[in-house]
């Protein structure tokens, strides 16, 4: 998922807030057969779609962007779990040399996040959750923009650091043991 106005974050919430309002809840989590909570582990895989915001104004970001990740996690209450993330990102960028010759530029990203889930309707078919996380970070880049004076200053080859991860999400309970999610994440 893009985000690129803050017009669009508020429109996903108004969504996410009528779909969760339109469901009634009902006694013992059980809903037409399934049960829409379950403590205990889970596991997951994904697929990504990320935006590469440039770094500098000579760098632009394409959309030939794609990644994929799993997910181990364990609900503690009904409200609240964790789970770690592994990730796998490529994303492309290209930029132009002083002839005028497009450079491009491909970042193989890898992170891995310890997040902290909040389920606001946890025992709803639709349940809306917040991600709070925090992880490490590792890219190899294989063409960076070097500079005005090509000096590698304005960005290097390989970096690693930290990060932090805030995201919003829905969950679709439509089996008993299997659970599509839809999220957001800013990083």
């Amino acid at each position: 998922f893009r985000i690129i106005r803050r017009g669009a974050m508020k429109k996903l919430l108004t969504l996410l807030l009528i779909m969760t309002n339109l469901l009634v809840a009902q006694e013992n989590g059980n809903r037409n057969g399934i049960s829409v909570y379950k403590w205990g582990f889970y596991l997951g895989a994904s697929g990504v779609y990320p935006h590469y915001m440039a770094i500098t104004d000579k760098s632009i970001a394409t959309h030939k962007n794609f990644g994929f990740s799993f997910h181990l996690g364990y609900n503690i209450t009904e409200h609240f779990g964790f789970r770690v993330s592994p990730h796998y990102l490529l994303l492309n960028s290209f930029w132009y040399g002083s002839q005028g010759e497009e450079q491009d530029n491909h970042v193989n990203m890898g992170t891995i996040n310890i997040d902290a889930v909040y389920n606001i309707l946890p025992c709803e078919l639709i349940s809306p959750y917040i991600i709070l996380g925090y992880g490490f970070t590792y890219f190899k880049s294989s063409n960076p923009y070097l500079g005005p004076n090509r000096d590698q200053l304005a960005i290097q080859k390989s970096f690693t650091g930290n990060q932090m991860e805030f995201g919003l999400g829905a969950e679709f309970k439509f089996w008993d043991d299997i659970s599509v999610k839809a999220e957001a994440n800013y990083i």
